[in-house]
């Protein structure tokens, strides 16, 4: 397992407590008040006091933010395996001269393109302009003291659809996946498929429920998802099976070569 996969099963993992906790506490709240013995300290009567009082706030909002997370937890995945995958095939080349030509095109693409927008930064991603110059000019000849701007690429990911992880992999010249990738009996038994079709179907469309949710909730869009727990707790188990799957069939392909 990868830092990538690990740092991803870490936040899903905390996710996954958050959508528990919201849940019991809106299924307690009704009864906290009631539940408190006789002889309780007078400030935490009056704190559940105030908590059983809090009627009006619903879990869809909170899980809507959870679900966020979630997005954000799947694309910053993304970021990481490219990063990871683009040193090893590095390392593997040894020198610069050993890197694929598409690949080594278009690491000077996207850094140019990442130094243009160095006066407008991204507010997620911090940008080092001395450092992206000084990786470009080691890139050239057999020098062995090379190094790759991983940023740059991984400055390319945005989004959590099939689209945008078609694109991440793209980069890796990693194509035509899917079929493999929902041929795994346990995403088949998630989804509910027997078939590889059917399971590739389903399992686009719920890549795509998340990002309408992401984009609706993030951007006050038109159609505001109400997430229930349920919905929300599928939703999770879903993306971190996808995600293991996804990383175990992107270390066999560059394994391969």
């Amino acid at each position: 397992m990868g830092k990538a996969l690990d740092e991803f099963n870490a936040r899903l993992a905390g996710i996954k407590s958050d959508i528990s906790f919201v849940a019991a506490a809106a299924r307690f709240r009704p009864y906290c008040y009631g539940s408190l013995d006789a002889n309780v300290d007078p400030e935490i009567r009056t704190l559940a006091q105030n908590f059983a009082n809090i009627k009006d706030s619903t879990t869809e909002g909170i899980y809507g933010a959870l679900a966020i997370r979630l997005a954000a937890s799947l694309e910053r995945y993304q970021r990481s395996m490219l990063q990871e995958s683009l040193s090893e095939i590095a390392a593997k080349a040894g020198i610069f001269s050993k890197i694929p030509k598409k690949l080594a095109s278009r690491n000077v693409t996207l850094t140019g393109r990442l130094l243009a927008y160095s006066e407008s930064p991204r507010d997620h991603l911090k940008v080092d302009v001395s450092e992206l110059i000084k990786n470009l000019a080691s890139c050239a000849g057999d020098t062995r003291a090379f190094a790759l701007n991983l940023q740059a690429f991984s400055a390319t990911v945005s989004g959590v659809s099939d689209e945008s992880i078609e694109q991440c992999l793209a980069i890796l010249e990693i194509t035509d996946f899917w079929d493999s990738i929902f041929n795994d009996s346990k995403l088949q038994q998630l989804l509910e498929a027997r078939r590889t079709p059917d399971a590739k179907k389903s399992g686009i469309q719920k890549m795509k429920d998340l990002s309408r949710w992401r984009n609706n909730w993030a951007h006050g869009g038109d159609d505001e998802a109400s997430l229930t727990e349920d919905e929300l707790v599928r939703m999770s188990i879903f993306i971190g099976r996808l995600v293991e799957v996804v990383d175990a069939m992107v270390k066999t392909r560059l394994r391969r070569r």
